[in-house]
């Protein structure tokens, strides 16, 4: 399992809109080949940011086949209009636990 970590920054004033825009395309994104779980958290600490937390079965999950289906172009459309720049996007292994 893989779990991409998007760092977002949307418009100023948009936050309550971008939250709704996310209900909608949770349920799209969770509906794509792959993808396991999709959540939002916004930040304590920085103004108009949030971290988009989205759980794949493989890299390859995101990076090649979620681009070319219909829900990723879904989900483009309906949160894209919010963003401030582009996403830094950033993917992690399965977390390390102790023994």
């Amino acid at each position: 399992m893989i779990e991409e970590h998007a760092m977002l920054t949307v418009s100023a004033g948009s936050e309550t809109d971008f939250e709704a825009a996310f209900h909608l395309a949770k349920p799209v994104m969770e509906s794509a080949p792959g993808c396991l779980r999709a959540d939002l958290m916004p930040s304590v600490d920085r103004k108009h940011t949030y971290l988009l937390r989205v759980r794949w079965e493989t890299l390859e999950s995101h990076t090649r086949t979620f681009p070319r289906t219909e829900q990723a172009r879904e989900c483009g459309r309906i949160l894209q209009p919010f963003l401030a720049g582009p996403p830094r996007v950033t993917h992690y292994l399965t977390p390390i636990t102790s023994q």
